[in-house]
């Protein structure tokens, strides 16, 4: 008789905890996905929300009109955003579970539409998303057409535009300031700043606080004062008060020795047309109305400027710049195709 209940003690106490582990995993299953909503934000997308809770990570799937389903989101917060849906329009999704490894589908269907064409706005009820680091960009490419950086880390060193008043020294301010470029992050090699305007230079040095004012040897490149600088600071461009800087011969003039007057005429072979043949001058060039430097100057190219090359003609290049066409020494620029004939 004891045997018999003891038999029926472990089984009943096997069916209570199978009945109390399905009620839990029903329960799970059920908090999850409570409070889960879709709402708008801009044009075209839709952003999922929902209760945090202790699941490892959620999955969204979209459900389409023909009944597929689609994963669209994977994550560990307790919202995602979803982008490039279509403006005005109506979505279904659910929010599935997992804990432990364990998946848990959701019966709790969530639909919402997309604003139509209007304001893009942020709601302000869903929770904040997680803070994500910015990718890193090229800002030394990009400054504006007075200002040139060359030889710098692409994606490591930084460079922005700072005005009078963002340098913080009243003393640079009264002896009249120019312009001025703050490069940071890091600098591992000499980088060259160039001002398109004539004065003198100085640096301020990042390693100390506040920032040590020096003087920077500036030399002229063309109409343009260069210094370089082999760590991070601030380079600023002053009014010229001292004796005007080195003049030394322009990048633009790094071409093929130019041929004697009294030599005959230089026979180029007839230009041929190119196709796939992009090109991104490496200095500033001289664009010539013809492929020689007996040809004019017809303007100057900055440098990393973008340009096609439409036909060659020996050791040149024929582009188009600001809708003059004229031709660029070749070793000056560099291919980012395969520059064949037509």
């Amino acid at each position: 008789m004891k045997i018999r209940f003891a038999y029926f003690s472990i089984g009943l106490c096997c069916w209570a905890a199978l009945f109390l582990l399905l009620c839990a995993t029903s329960a799970l299953a059920q908090t999850e996905e409570q409070g889960a909503r879709a709402r708008p934000f801009c044009e075209d997308g839709l952003r999922i929300s929902w209760n945090p809770s202790d699941a490892d990570s959620y999955r969204v799937v979209q459900v389409r009109e023909d009944g597929e389903e689609k994963t669209v989101c994977y994550t560990s917060d307790s919202d995602c955003k979803i982008e490039g849906l279509g403006n005005d329009s109506s979505y279904s999704f659910y929010v599935d579970t997992e804990v432990d490894g364990q998946l848990y589908t959701s019966t709790n269907r969530i639909s919402g539409t997309t604003y139509g064409q209007g304001d893009c706005e942020e709601d302000d009820y869903s929770p904040a998303p997680t803070p994500t680091p910015k990718p890193s960009v090229d800002t030394c490419s990009y400054l504006p057409a007075e200002i040139a950086v060359s030889n710098f880390g692409t994606y490591t060193t930084q460079c922005k535009r700072v005005g009078a008043a963002g340098l913080g020294k009243a003393e640079l301010i009264a002896q009249g300031v120019l312009d001025a470029v703050d490069i940071w992050n890091i600098v591992e090699s000499d980088v060259k700043v160039c001002f398109r305007n004539q004065g003198s230079l100085k640096f301020l040095d990042a390693a100390t606080s506040p920032r040590a004012v020096s003087d920077l040897a500036a030399q002229t490149v063309g109409d343009m004062t260069c210094g370089t600088i082999n760590r991070a600071g601030t380079v600023v461009l002053m009014q010229a008060t001292e004796p005007s800087p080195t003049t030394i011969e322009s990048p633009a003039q790094t071409e093929p020795a130019a041929r004697n007057e009294t030599q005959p005429a230089l026979d180029f072979p007839q230009a041929r047309a190119l196709v796939d043949c992009p090109v991104t001058t490496g200095d500033i060039l001289n664009l010539r109305q013809g492929p020689g430097l007996d040809y004019g100057i017809i303007s100057e190219i900055p440098y990393r400027t973008r340009l096609t090359a439409s036909a060659r003609a020996g050791e040149w290049y024929q582009v188009e710049y600001a809708g003059e066409v004229g031709w660029i020494y070749y070793k000056l620029v560099r291919r980012h195709g395969a520059c064949a004939w037509a």
